[in-house]
């Protein structure tokens, strides 16, 4: 079943500071802030409390329904503190490009608001306890990506027809026409949350375990991405400490390049045609994905898929008219 509720609001704001440096060059600095309150979501409304006994016997409203309640109602928030200054070449002699770096924190109660009857929330949203949803559920939002920098550029080579050298001759043919572009991202990874494999508070809900330090390595490897021995089992018929998206993933650490060659064609003054070569992951660096996070099986703090391909070479053609 599903509570009908109004929908919350959010709060911005955002100052922006501008600088034209040299020619064609613009600096940008910008903070930017929200706080969204009365966000819907939903969270298990028949869950008994910890304790031993049948756990359909003891549901809150078991004279109603012995059965899992998902309840909808206004009680998720989201808060967003971030600094992100871009520093932008426009195109000019042939050259350009852009370099941004965001550095950021999202935290939320909630991040996949789902108000649809009867669908949970999944992943790292689970509510563990139900009587304690800002307390136990407050954490880094699942999108959460604390710094990001991104270069972008392009690059017409000076050489051939118009251009400062090899205008004639065979060195105009050899060497004219060509363009150099790529792409540099590096960003910090996204939460997750460390789990148990097993019911151990005995409410037909999702269970944590306690943390006795951060989890965090200075130096982690594929096989343990974080320290499993700081999350143990809590006492039997208890909610462990452990919080919510605690730990942050793989971060991302990628190369894209792409050389191209155009030829003019004989239909207008703008027609040509272009050849290209592009690399994707150029440097064939991995991308992992999130490690296994539940405490007590073998797969947890191993590192065992990736999210980004290995890398990728494609050729093209492409006719501009």
């Amino acid at each position: 079943w599903q509570q009908n509720f109004r929908t919350g609001y959010v709060q911005q704001w955002i100052l922006s500071l501008q600088k034209e440096l040299i020619r064609d060059s613009l600096l940008e600095v910008n903070y930017v802030g929200n706080h969204a309150l009365g966000l819907g979501a939903t969270y298990p409304a028949n869950n008994p409390p910890p304790g031993p006994g049948a756990i359909p016997a003891r549901r809150p409203l078991a004279a109603f329904t012995r059965g899992p309640v998902f309840r909808a109602a206004p009680w998720a928030t989201s808060y967003y503190h971030g600094i992100s200054a871009r520093f932008e070449k426009r195109f000019s002699r042939g050259f350009s490009y852009l370099a941004s770096f965001t550095f950021g924190r999202a935290l939320d109660t909630a991040s996949e608001f789902a108000v649809c009857d009867a669908c949970g929330a999944s992943g790292d949203d689970q509510v563990q306890n139900p009587s304690d949803l800002k307390g136990s559920q407050k954490g880094l939002a699942n999108h959460h990506v604390g710094r990001r920098f991104v270069f972008s550029g392009s690059w017409e080579l000076p050489f051939g027809h118009n251009k400062p050298f090899a205008q004639t001759g065979a060195a105009r043919y050899l060497l004219g026409g060509w363009a150099l572009s790529g792409i540099v991202t590096m960003a910090d990874g996204i939460p997750f949350t460390p789990s148990l494999s097993f019911d151990n508070a005995n409410t037909g809900g999702p269970n944590r375990p306690n943390r006795i330090r951060s989890g965090k390595l200075d130096n982690p490897t594929v096989q343990r991405y974080f320290d499993v021995d700081a999350f143990v089992f809590p006492a039997q018929f208890t909610y462990g400490n452990s919080g919510r998206n605690v730990l942050v993933g793989p971060g991302t650490n990628s190369f894209d390049f792409s050389v191209h060659r155009s030829f003019r064609l004989p239909i207008n003054e703008v027609s040509e045609l272009q050849f290209r070569g592009e690399a994707f992951n150029a440097l064939n660096r991995p991308h992992f994905d999130l490690p296994g996070s539940t405490i007590g099986t073998a797969s947890a703090g191993v590192l065992g898929a990736t999210t980004v391909p290995n890398r990728q070479l494609q050729l093209g053609v492409k006719i501009v008219f």
